[in-house]
């Protein structure tokens, strides 16, 4: 809850002062695909990802007067380094089983989720606000 919630909270704080002021700004946050979707066990680090999802969304509809656009990025698996390690750990099954409840069934790569980001900052997304998109292979689609 602290690093999922809390620390959002706190970002958005230090950052909003001067937003606020400019009368512009982009927030991206980092949910997961899980605020959408849960599974058996990690209950809390579910909750926390869906609350954060729904600040995004709150955040959203407080800051828009001062043109400040805030959404989220929801990505599922995704081949970071530690994606990897953990995967090493786990074994070929583990990844199979996760990538099975997948669509498009395959991990997403760093690049894709960056190319999200990239939307959100720039202004082609000047009218995207209060969205948390998922980009998880059709997973939460698919629950």
């Amino acid at each position: 809850m602290n690093l999922n919630v809390k620390a959002v909270l706190y970002c958005a704080r230090a950052v909003g002062q001067q937003m606020i002021e400019r009368r512009k700004g982009k927030i991206i946050v980092v949910i997961s695909a899980v605020a959408a979707a849960s599974f058996d066990y990690n209950s809390l680090y579910f909750i926390s990802k869906a609350a954060a999802a729904r600040f995004v969304q709150t955040l959203a509809r407080e800051w828009a007067p001062y043109n400040i656009n805030v959404n989220g990025i929801g990505p599922s698996w995704t081949l970071t380094e530690a994606a990897k390690h953990l995967l090493e750990l786990k074994g070929k099954e583990y990844l199979e089983k996760e990538m099975a409840r997948m669509p498009l069934g395959r991990p997403a790569e760093p690049r894709e989720i960056g190319l999200l980001a990239v939307y959100l900052a720039s202004e082609a997304s000047d009218m995207v606000t209060g969205q948390n998109i998922y980009i998880d292979g059709g997973l939460t689609g698919a629950v």
